[in-house]
């Protein structure tokens, strides 16, 4: 089964075949005032480092309902114990470009609830119908444009790295994949995740959610239980010096 996994999650570093076009996603009709994302975290306590990243950032239009987003949010508590992995004592310490490409990946394009991740479909994509199946989606982290050497013509380039993609994966894709222990398959990458169950569940990358479709003004927030890991593109993997490609 792992082999199966394996080759699933190869394909979210090579590929972005479950486009996330699906843009007519809009928050549930309600006449109470629920308040904007950065409202929410603000009445609920406990996201000072979260709330101080985004300003920091310049996020703080989205968070204020300028365009539509899903936001996963891990407390100061999960923030306090990732940045001293990290060898950080506070964000001030952190590049604000790697804070930002931190803090976006906490950032989905569009409003999805939970029934949406569970189930996502891309417009017009007849492929991909078993539930789960599609499970990346845009988020809003993207390295600013960069120059590279091209050997070949001698001249320096510019590149334009794409929006990174986050991985929500659900309990339906397991499903769907015939995976009967879909926790040993999750963990396999993900070993100091915690598995919180088989039956209508999202693991957004490394983390864990907490509460889920917490209803916003401008998307949906979700609590998660970790900071999430920015991944690392294929061309940076094989720059990393330490991994010695030739």
């Amino acid at each position: 089964m792992k082999k199966v996994f394996t080759a699933l999650f190869l394909g979210l570093l090579l590929f972005s075949a479950c486009s996330d076009e699906w843009k007519h996603r809009i928050t549930e009709e309600s006449s109470v005032a629920r308040g904007f994302t950065i409202d929410i975290l603000r009445q609920r306590g406990n996201y000072e480092i979260f709330l101080k990243a985004i300003e920091k950032c310049e996020y703080s239009d989205l968070f204020n309902g300028k365009g539509l987003s899903t936001a996963f949010v891990p407390d100061d508590d999960a923030f306090k114990t990732w940045l001293t992995a990290h060898g950080y004592t506070s964000i001030d310490d952190m590049p604000v470009e790697d804070l930002k490409i931190l803090i976006g990946v906490h950032v989905v394009r569009y409003s999805y609830s939970i029934d949406s991740f569970l189930d996502f479909q891309p417009d017009n994509d007849a492929e991909h119908q078993l539930p789960g199946i599609c499970y990346k989606h845009r988020t809003i982290a993207q390295k600013p444009i960069f120059e590279r050497f091209n050997p070949i013509t001698e001249e320096m380039v510019k590149v334009c790295p794409r929006e990174k993609y986050l991985p929500v994966f659900n309990t339906n894709m397991f499903a769907s994949m015939n995976i009967t222990d879909p926790e040993s398959n999750y963990k396999y990458f993900y070993p100091n995740s915690k598995w919180y169950g088989n039956d209508n569940r999202i693991y957004p990358a490394n983390a864990g959610v907490l509460e889920v479709s917490i209803p916003t003004d401008n998307g949906y927030l979700y609590l998660i239980d970790q900071v999430i890991e920015p991944q690392r593109t294929l061309y940076e993997v094989m720059e990393d010096s330490t991994l010695h490609y030739s």
